[in-house]
């Protein structure tokens, strides 16, 4: 049965067919979309849906119990922070805020879990950003894209990646004129910013989009 979802959702999930994997959690999983693209492409893995609520967990049980989707899962109600998590395992995480993020990040790396990673918050990006740049994060690919009149940036994290990650994506094409929409809001957010605080961290992003918006080499 194939899952009708957005672009973004289908890029998550096909940002997670680079390696094959045993278990894969689709946390705050709301709808449950992303863990049934998840399954498609990963037909034997054990996907694990996770929400904090539990009217949602029981919906979606009902839908999976309806629908008669075969395939290895668990559904689980509760916080997604001090999750026990396999290792070597696949956990994705969108839609959601930096804040919750960073709070799952920042447990996870107190119990030393070992997993890959892909993030795609709905607010608060460069404060995510910051965070895995200070903490040494790892990525294996980014993106950006467009979907229903919003930008996201999905970053694929893990272990065993090996490119540093910045304070702005690394996904952002030189000649990609979305791309140059996205850079051009991200300059005139951080320039109205940068008038009303002397956080270096504003200003800097402000020079890095101003200094990145130079070097387009699309026609507008």
């Amino acid at each position: 049965m194939l899952v009708k979802a957005s672009t973004r959702l289908n890029r998550i999930s096909k940002l997670s067919t680079q390696k094959q994997y045993q278990h894969i959690y689709d946390l705050c999983c709301d709808h449950g979309l992303l863990g049934l693209l998840l399954h498609e492409a990963h037909p034997q893995a054990h996907i694990h849906f996770i929400d904090i609520k539990k009217h949602i967990i029981n919906e979606l049980e009902q839908k999976l119990d309806k629908s008669k989707f075969d395939f290895n899962f668990t559904l689980k109600a509760r916080d997604i922070c001090g999750l026990d998590i396999f290792d070597h395992s696949l956990v994705c995480l969108a839609g959601v805020g930096a804040n919750l993020i960073i709070k799952f990040l920042e447990k996870s790396m107190n119990l030393n879990q070992q997993f890959d990673l892909i993030i795609c918050c709905n607010q608060h990006i460069h404060k995510l950003r910051k965070f895995l740049f200070d903490h040494q994060f790892k990525v294996y690919c980014e993106e950006v894209l467009l979907c229903q009149n919003q930008f996201y940036e999905i970053i694929s994290l893990g272990p065993h990646a090996d490119k540093e990650i910045s304070l702005i994506s690394s996904g952002i094409s030189l000649c990609n004129n979305q791309h140059l929409e996205y850079v051009s809001q991200q300059q005139n957010y951080f320039a109205t910013k940068a008038h009303h605080t002397d956080d270096q961290t504003v200003h800097s992003l402000l020079e890095r989009y101003t200094s990145l918006k130079r070097k387009f080499i699309c026609t507008e």
